[in-house]
């Protein structure tokens, strides 16, 4: 019987999401201060809400002197995150900057924090 070992998160697929809009960065990084989790994490876990994954925070905490509000991101994507990401672009023709960020966009105003 082979078991199937978890990834380390430094193997997951890389995404630079580049040009993020000032106010969804704001927004990205007061939710990260506030559940003590990286901005990253963050952006993964309303990605995984938007595809109804279980995608636990993968950082230690938020590190408030490593944000600095840069508009450009790396993320490291689940597996699964990535395949569904990289599904609707082929799907619908849209980029995956513009999937990560109509998800970001759309979760901050349904939250009421973002206009």
């Amino acid at each position: 019987m082979s078991r199937r070992r978890r990834k380390l998160v430094s193997d997951w697929p890389k995404y630079l999401l580049k040009n993020i809009p000032e106010p969804e960065r704001r927004c990205l990084s007061g939710t990260a201060a506030a559940q003590n989790i990286s901005v990253s994490d963050v952006v993964r876990s309303v990605l995984c809400e938007r595809y109804r994954l279980v995608c636990p925070p993968e950082s230690y905490s938020y590190a408030s002197a490593r944000d600095t509000c840069a508009t450009t991101l790396l993320l490291r994507l689940q597996p699964r995150l990535a395949q569904r990401i990289e599904r609707e672009a082929a799907r619908t023709g849209k980029t995956k900057r513009r999937i990560i960020l109509e998800t970001i966009t759309s979760h901050y105003r349904k939250e009421g924090t973002l206009a």
